[in-house]
Parts: structure tokens; sequence; C-alpha cells
């Protein structure tokens, strides 16, 4: 719980900050004052200080606009967010729900109201996914994602940053297919908003594609798109990711796979072939098992990332390596 609380707490402290801040000047009952102080108490976790003047807040907006107004429902997001950090999921996740339905009874939301509401959808979701709720979780993020898609249109950035998670949560349950797709309007959105994103988050996107691709048997397909949005990186960036061919070779250390037991219906011999790019240090931060006998591919990729390698340099600059570790696991 103690785990949880902190990732919660991290996540749902930019919520607060929006929420807290865009609201409308109140006439009757200043509480700007009262938002400060309780997002201060928040920052020091001192979460039930905080709720009390969360519910204060709350009662003022309820005077003064009524419990159906967006200003009720921005001050219950706020109150539900301090929940969450504090480890009152039931409480926080029923108190989300509340500013969820009146956001909804609304059919004039701004833009900026209905990116609230997919914020909100989004810190339930990824709440979900911490317990260990990926179905729930996805039903959440795809709620938020279609706000998004809607106000924001569906080649946005904000529409990207949802499309990316979905992509990430597809990935770790082993839908590599869904995953695809997702990863695919990523990638083709952010090669076309590299001022809007750094070169990790494009070169990353480009890798995480590449990988599913091939564990969906869609390489060909993607074959066009990693080739020009690599090419695109390169120019916009002045960043190259050196493409090493196959790594065993060059490696300071590389860690094996441990020897585990499959059980009789599983063959304890095969290949892997694991993609790793190398950062300038030497260190493996990424790995992706895309070809030879699934049953290692879990232990391939864990085994690549403790791996290190000597740095590259090129005309007197440390690079990033892309290349190839080739496992061979026998009997």
């Amino acid at each position: 719980m103690k785990i949880l609380t902190r990732v919660v707490f991290a996540f749902a402290l930019g919520i607060f900050v929006q929420f807290s801040y865009a609201q409308e000047p109140v006439k009757a009952h200043n509480t700007e004052s009262l938002k400060k102080e309780a997002f201060n108490l928040y920052q020091q976790r001192k979460y039930d200080e905080a709720l009390k003047l969360a519910q204060r807040i709350l009662q003022i907006k309820e005077k003064e606009f009524g419990s159906q107004h967006l200003e009720y429902a921005s001050a219950l997001a706020d109150l539900a967010t301090i929940e969450l950090a504090s480890g009152k999921m039931k409480s926080g996740e029923k108190t989300m729900r509340q500013a969820i339905s009146i956001y909804e009874s609304k059919t004039d939301l701004t833009k900026e109201k209905a990116l609230e509401l997919a914020e909100i959808f989004e810190l339930i979701g990824f709440m979900k996914y911490r317990n260990e709720k990926p179905k729930d979780a996805v039903a959440e993020y795809r709620h938020a994602l279609e706000l998004k898609e809607k106000y924001t249109g569906t080649e946005s950035i904000e529409t990207s940053n949802t499309l990316w998670h979905l992509g990430n949560m597809y990935l770790a349950a082993g839908d590599y297919q869904s995953s695809f797709v997702f990863y695919e309007r990523v990638v083709k959105i952010r090669s076309n908003e590299m001022a809007s994103f750094g070169f990790d988050e494009v070169n990353d996107a480009v890798k995480r594609y590449e990988c599913v691709a091939g564990k969906s048997k869609n390489q060909p397909q993607a074959s066009a798109l990693i080739r020009l949005t690599e090419e695109k990186i390169d120019k916009f960036f002045g960043q190259n990711v050196k493409h090493g061919g196959i790594l065993n070779g060059i490696a300071i250390n590389l860690v094996k796979p441990p020897n585990r037991s499959y059980g009789k219906s599983a063959k304890p011999w095969g290949t892997v072939e694991v993609q790793i790019t190398i950062e300038e240090t030497g260190r493996v931060i990424f790995a992706c098992a895309r070809s030879g006998y699934e049953p290692f591919y879990l232990a391939s990729e864990e085994a690549a990332l403790k791996s290190t390698f000597s740095p590259t340099w090129v005309d007197g600059k440390r690079v990033k390596v892309s290349g190839i570790i080739i496992y061979n696991f026998a009997p």
C-alpha cells in the first residue's frame, strides 16, 4: 500500500495543480488562499489537514454554485485526489465518480473542462492499473481517449499521450496486436510534432513500435514508417542512433538468462534475438525479444537490460547504439 500511495501521489499531483489553479474567481467566497494552503499541505503529505481544507472548499463551492455546477465538480476532483494520495482508494474513487457524473451531465463542455474530465478518467485508470486490474484500467483510459479525440482531435499531442499509455498497457498484457495499433498512431503524431517532444520520447516510441511490430508479425507493414521516422529524427534532432548489428562480442558484461524449468511441454532449448538500445554510457535502456522461442522472451529481455557495453564514439562524441543480442538456450 505504501508503494501504491507514493505512485498515486506522484501522478495525482499534476491533477490537483490543474484543478486547484484553473478555477474561475469566486465572488462571495474567495477560496484561492484555502486552495493554496491545501496544496501546500498536500505537497508535504499532510493529508488529514489537506482533506479538511478540501472539504471546506467543497462546502463553499456548493453554497456558491450548487451541487451540479462544474465548479463543484472540480472541487470534488481535488478532494478525491487527496483521498487517493492518502490511500483511501474506495472513497477517492467514489468521489471521482461523483465528479464525473456532473461533468457528463453537461452538454456544453469547453475544451478545458473536457480535458479535466479526461484527466479524471486517467487517474482512475492509473489507480486500477496499479491495483492489478488492467481491463478496468484500459476502459478508463479509453474514456479519456474518446474525450481527447473529440475535443483536441485525433492527431493532437493530448491524444498521443493517452494512446501511449494504452499502448504500454497492452504491451505489458502481451496483446501485441492492440499495442501495435496504438503505438503506430503515437509514432505518426510524434514524428509530425517533433518540436513538442524530445529526442528520447520520439525515439522510444519508434523502438516500442518496432518491437511490437515484430511480435505481432506486422514488421513489413511497419518498416516504411519506422525508416521515415528515423530519418526525421536524425534531421530534426541532429542525433543519431548507430546501428551496430549483432552486439554479443562487444559487451563488457553480457548477462545470460537464468536456467529455468518450463515444464515437460516446453522444449528447454532454442534461440532468441533481443533488440536493444545502448545509451551513451554503455547501459542498456531498451530491450525487446523479437524473434525466436517465445517462452524465453521475458528472461532474455531481463538479462539484456542488466548487460553493459563499452561506450561507442562517433566523430568524437558518444552515441546511442541499436543492435541485436542473440541468446542460445541449450538443453
